[in-house]
């Protein structure tokens, strides 16, 4: 929340999305909010960028989609070069890929376009009070890669690990796999 002159006042939000007539219900619903007020709002990823130079904001809600840079790309940037604006992502796409990108590039919320106005409330309160919110259609499904990630990661180490006796002395080696090695685990085993 700004405190640009003095006390606590109301936080200042940019909206970007390229659809005029979603940013415009989203702005008549954050301006009737007590405490909230649409500062600015743009169509494209690389406005935003310059508008939340400009204007300072303290939260902007970015969707995902659009020209120029993508809500990703306009997301790292403001993220690198504001890493105390709050950013959150508004996307049609429930797919745990898209959450996972946009929060490693800085995003601290992530909701679906057709969540209902008290969860747009929440959400950006949740970010004001630095925490993540993410919409909670999404977080099941994000639970479910993260729980396959753990059980694939620990099969590879349990297959990744072996024996080697060097010089009358077992140790144990582990083969970690990168994109930049040139070698198969069989290889790395031999060697």
């Amino acid at each position: 929340m700004s405190e640009r002159n003095g006390p606590i006042s109301e936080v200042r939000i940019v909206l970007a999305d390229d659809h005029s007539l979603f940013r415009e219900g989203l702005k008549r619903i954050l301006n009737m909010e007590p405490g909230f007020r649409v500062v600015a709002e743009c169509g494209d990823g690389k406005a935003v960028l310059d508008l939340c130079r400009e204007l300072q904001p303290d939260v902007v809600l970015l969707d995902i989609n659009m020209p120029v840079a993508s809500g990703v790309e306009a997301t790292e940037a403001l993220y690198r070069d504001m890493p105390d604006l709050k950013v959150i992502i508004l996307s049609i796409h429930d797919d745990e890929s898209y959450v996972f990108e946009t929060l490693r590039k800085g995003a601290s919320g992530y909701l679906l376009k057709d969540m209902e106005t008290d969860t747009l409330i929440e959400a950006i309160r949740t970010v004001l009070a630095g925490h993540a919110y993410i919409h909670p259609r999404v977080t099941g499904k994000l639970i479910s890669q993260i729980r396959r990630m753990s059980d694939s990661d620990a099969e590879h180490e349990a297959a990744a690990t072996s024996l080697a006796d060097i010089g009358g002395q077992t140790i144990g080696v582990r083969f970690i796999h990168t994109d930049d090695n040139p070698l198969t685990k069989r290889e790395a085993e031999v060697l």
